[in-house]
């Protein structure tokens, strides 16, 4: 499980490393060119935000992988090992739980007549792609989360990953 996580993470990783970059590189050429050519691109603005969104949700699973998340650890971390090792369990079930309900409410909105039918304002862009970012970068966190409760498992078990 361990390489195939990590092959999944080095995708989310280029993935999210490429939509910041390009965002970036927009943001640049835009600056530029409306204040030296006295101009701006209609798309420039809408495409940096659809990158960015796609950046933020999939480099959080990668910040997930990698335990960078924010969280609250004062007690557990005061709980001997196997305890600790429940609670995680137990805490990454529950966010289980949290990220299936925020991806089936994702795709219930993304398959709604409106969404489908939408278009973005300057590139005409169907709006299901930049709300897409939502599921998919959440179902990256599944897959992150079930490799941590299976880990968890294991080494409550006494086997290594």
């Amino acid at each position: 499980m361990t390489r195939v996580g990590d092959a999944v993470y080095q995708l989310a990783y280029i993935i999210a490393g490429v939509a910041i970059g390009c965002a970036s590189i927009i943001v640049i050429v835009q600056v530029f060119v409306r204040y030296f050519l006295g101009f701006s691109f209609s798309w420039g603005d809408e495409l940096t935000r659809y990158f960015m969104i796609w950046g933020t949700f999939v480099g959080a699973s990668c910040a997930f992988r990698k335990a960078m998340l924010a969280g609250i650890t004062i007690g557990i971390n005061k709980l001997p090992p196997e305890v600790r090792s429940v609670v995680g369990i137990i805490t990454n079930l529950i966010g289980l739980v949290f990220l299936l309900i925020v991806i089936y409410f994702a795709m219930k909105q993304i398959f709604s007549p409106f969404v489908l039918m939408q278009k973005s304002p300057a590139m005409r862009l169907p709006m299901y792609i930049p709300y897409f970012s939502i599921p998919f970068g959440f179902t990256l966190m599944v897959f992150f989360v079930l490799e941590q409760i299976i880990g968890g498992v294991l080494q409550l078990g006494g086997r290594r990953q």
